[in-house]
């Protein structure tokens, strides 16, 4: 699985950065994290290539939830989780299909049940398969090969 950890605060970054790997090594499941300082470093040369993103919504520059609707142009599959001081902010993540919020200061125990949510949501999307016929033979792909 891989992950973007996206936050302006640098010591806020790190420290969900090693809960990230904390929580893979724990699991013992195969987790690349990936951090950016804001959300424009995250956007500049975006693909489709995160699983999950945990972004914070109050950033310097590009804010989170702005960037949240960008992300969702280029890429409908990925997970998303908001990271915000504040609750009310949360709601608004529904617009762009966040499937949840950390609140701030982030916790290892909550953050380790929220990635598990997303990891069971990633599977999830991952098993969603198409079946192409090209003449006699058939063909299952994942929805997320499909450009």
């Amino acid at each position: 699985m891989r992950i973007a950890v996206v936050d302006d605060e640098r010591t806020i970054r790190e420290q969900i950065a090693a809960y990230v790997r904390r929580y893979a090594e724990e699991k013992q499941t195969a987790i690349e994290v990936t951090a950016f300082a804001s959300a424009d470093a995250l956007l500049a040369d975006y693909h489709s290539q995160f699983d999950v993103v945990l972004m914070d919504i109050e950033m310097q520059g590009t804010d989170g939830m702005t960037a949240a609707e960008r992300l969702r142009r280029i890429d409908r599959d990925a997970v998303l989780i908001f990271i915000t001081n504040m609750a009310q902010y949360a709601i608004a993540g529904y617009a762009v299909r966040a499937l949840d919020y950390l609140l701030k200061p982030v916790t290892y125990e909550t953050l380790a049940f929220k990635l598990g949510r997303a990891e069971a949501e990633v599977r999830m999307r991952a098993g969603r398969a198409v079946l192409l016929r090209v003449g006699s033979d058939s063909y299952r792909l994942s929805s997320r090969e499909i450009v």
